[in-house]
């Protein structure tokens, strides 16, 4: 048994019950696809490939995404020699054996089929696509390994274990047994068994030792749960201070200002968790974008993003060789965000330091570089950002009124964008104009509703600067108690606040006092 944080786990689940709620419909295709497997697998089917395709079909993403191929190089291998696909999971799925001894079996016998197919360098059978085949063979046993969420569960449940990406299957039966012991919890909560009862159809595996609910559990906590201990680094581990490019130019500098990210690039590359080594990273880089390069730079910087690089790390941004343009500190895992067109490696950062200075020394060109072990370079970092002579950026505040019979704020969620147009339905200019044209990204908003409302209901930061006909604000918080306007002119640091002296508008300047009163 290990030393589980029932506290953490406890606020895990009831998280996860309000986000079950609202999003199952969309991962209940996971008890599907156990069910339809049960159904359609046979070991000794005439037609085995045929047979791995049907028992296959309903896994969706799990056997298949962006550059992560498992399945269908199953069916590569079967044209090549069936048989011996056919004996690979014969022995996978021979509990006689001890499960680390078949895992390391498969993969021998993926690799040498992978040198008898000769068309590439990747078969895709990693730890990760190897539990899943188990875990839809042995439902009750056991679970799907996906090093970041396992990593997350560890770090919330019990720091003190230690996992390594790519030490091999020893890993994952560390992480499992930890998973029975959520399974065991889970088991005696009797609102989950409710929940799943009355939304699990005919066609979805009952899962009555709730292993398949814990491989949802941890996918949720991989991706979606966010404590408030975040910024913490993960105990036991020693905090790193990295430099990192926000790309060509530092282009995406606003967008990781305005939203509190860092991102990088290598979209052809997927999804970074499936990589077991950052050797295979390369090889596929080589596939990808061509044999002329070594890409041990380019490898180097998506394995430590993606693995090295731990929540409580350093970031300072650069823009070319010269300047450093902020400072924060990693608040969140790696994460694979497809929604967005480039750039779809994530990061969360707080960044706590934005402007510009002079670097006495120039850096290297890398996208990313870890700095720890250069101590009294990143003193001069730290230093340099730190000194009240630097050249720091200059935030600006600012009020944003709006007509509820026009646009109300009661409905703008936060993390949503909302355009604001600059000029009014006339065609006429917004009033103080010159307002929406100074304000910068990052810059801070007080959201306050007009007239019936009155009342100041959230804040919002600038997302992207005026085009010359819109602007955009995110709002960052929504206020659990509003402040009403009467409450705000009783304020005499706000006696000669712009909107106070003269309402007529929707755009007006804070100062920092202001904003802060």
């Amino acid at each position: 048994m290990t030393n589980i944080n029932s506290e953490n786990l406890t606020s895990i689940i009831e998280a996860y019950k309000v986000y079950f709620k609202e999003y199952f419909s969309f991962e209940i295709y996971k008890w599907k696809a156990v069910e339809y497997f049960q159904t359609y697998w046979n070991i000794e089917a005439v037609n085995f490939k045929e047979m791995l395709v049907q028992a296959f079909s309903k896994t969706k993403n799990l056997l298949s995404s962006m550059n992560n191929y498992p399945q269908k190089m199953l069916q590569e291998f079967c044209e090549i020699d069936e048989t011996k696909v056919r004996e690979m999971f014969r022995m996978l799925f021979d509990e006689s054996q001890q499960v680390v001894f078949r895992i390391s079996q498969f993969r021998k016998s993926a690799d040498e089929l992978l040198k008898q197919w000769g068309k590439g360098k990747q078969h895709y059978q990693t730890l990760n696509a190897m539990t899943t085949y188990l875990w839809l063979r042995y439902p009750d046993k056991y679970y799907i390994y996906k090093y970041s969420c396992a990593q997350k569960m560890v770090r919330e449940l019990t720091p003190s274990m230690v996992l390594k990406k790519g030490s091999g299957a020893e890993e994952a039966i560390k992480v499992f047994q930890l998973y029975d012991e959520v399974a065991e919890v889970l088991r005696k909560d009797n609102e989950i068994k409710s929940m799943l009862s009355s939304i699990l159809t005919d066609d979805c595996y009952p899962d009555k030792e709730l292993r398949t609910t814990v491989v949802d559990l941890a996918y949720f906590v991989g991706r979606f749960y966010h404590p408030k201990h975040e910024t913490q680094p993960v105990p036991g581990t020693k905090v790193q201070t990295w430099i990192y490019s926000p790309g060509e130019g530092a282009r995406k500098w606003n967008e990781c200002v305005a939203n509190g990210k860092m991102y990088l690039g290598w979209d052809d590359m997927g999804d970074l968790d499936p990589y077991e080594s950052r050797e295979e990273m390369r090889e596929r880089m080589k596939e990808l974008y061509g044999e002329e390069k070594d890409y041990r730079n380019d490898s180097l910087a998506t394995w430590e993003f993606a693995n090295e690089m731990n929540v409580g790390d350093v970031v300072f941004a650069k823009k070319g060789r010269g300047c450093i343009i902020g400072r924060g500190v990693v608040t969140g895992d790696y994460e694979y965000d497809e929604s967005r067109t480039e750039y779809m490696h994530v990061r969360s950062v707080k960044w706590n330091k934005v402007g510009e200075w002079t670097l006495p020394d120039v850096v290297a060109m890398k996208t990313l570089t870890n700095l720890t072990s250069y101590t009294d370079y990143v003193k001069k970092l730290n230093e340099l950002v730190e000194g009240e002579t630097e050249s720091e950026a200059i935030h600006n505040y600012w009020w944003l009124c709006a007509n509820p019979k026009i646009w109300s704020m009661a409905g703008w969620m936060v993390g949503e964008d909302q355009e604001y147009t600059l000029y009014n339905t006339a065609g006429n200019k917004r009033r103080v104009f010159q307002h929406f044209l100074n304000a910068r990204v990052g810059d801070k908003v007080v959201c306050y509703e007009a007239n019936p409302t009155k009342q100041i209901t959230g804040l919002a930061v600038i997302s992207k600067e005026s085009d010359g006909e819109r602007i955009c604000f995110r709002k960052v918080e929504t206020l659990a108690s509003p402040i009403d306007l009467s409450e705000v002119k009783t304020v005499p640091e706000l006696a000669d606040m712009e909107f106070l002296v003269n309402p007529n508008g929707s755009f007006f300047h804070l100062t920092e006092k202001e904003y802060t009163a």
